[in-house]
């Protein structure tokens, strides 16, 4: 899976220098630190990351 987001993150990490950071690694990226939710609204796993309110805001930072 590709989002422009992610294409445009790759073509400037390849500009500065970084290989091996294409467009589907950098989605894959976005996913894991949570930018990206793309879990079927219905899924369990939905919202897991904790990123964001159910309501789709996103959570205050920890103090920690």
């Amino acid at each position: 899976t590709v989002s422009p987001e992610a294409v445009a993150l790759s073509r400037t990490l390849k500009a500065r220098g970084f290989s091996f950071v294409g467009p589907t690694t950098m989605y894959a990226l976005m996913q894991a630190i949570g930018m990206v939710d793309d879990h079927l609204v219905g899924s369990w796993r939905r919202g897991s990351s904790g990123v964001f309110e159910p309501g789709g805001r996103a959570v205050s930072p920890r103090p920690w």
